[in-house]
């Protein structure tokens, strides 16, 4: 989620890469000591990001026995944080064999 509230910075890396998909959305590249993963940014007519997708979610970050998930992060309820607007609730979904997965959380 840092990526949703830093958009400056991240818009600014060379490490990430940006294809648009069509007007409201872009896949993101993202490059590091060799290792590129990829995801689809959805955004709404007013540049907010509204879901992350991803296919590379494995359930733990130091888990990687299990195949990786396809994963979201729908996010809304956009607010004010220090002058930056910034989803103030999100969404973790994994797309698992027996349903989705959520874990909801506020920022």
């Amino acid at each position: 989620m840092i990526c949703a509230c830093l958009p400056r910075l991240n818009s600014s890396g060379t490490n990430i890469s940006w294809e648009p998909v069509d007007t409201l959305t872009a896949r993101a590249r993202y490059t590091n000591n060799g290792i590129t993963i990829s995801a689809v940014l959805h955004f709404n007519r007013n540049g907010e990001l509204e879901n992350f997708v991803s296919d590379d979610r494995y359930l733990s970050p130091t888990e990687r026995r299990s195949p990786p998930y396809q994963g979201s992060t729908p996010v809304n309820d956009y607010r004010d944080f220090g002058g930056h607007k910034c989803p103030g609730l999100c969404e973790a979904v994994w797309q698992m064999p027996e349903g989705p997965f959520t874990n909801a959380g506020s920022i």
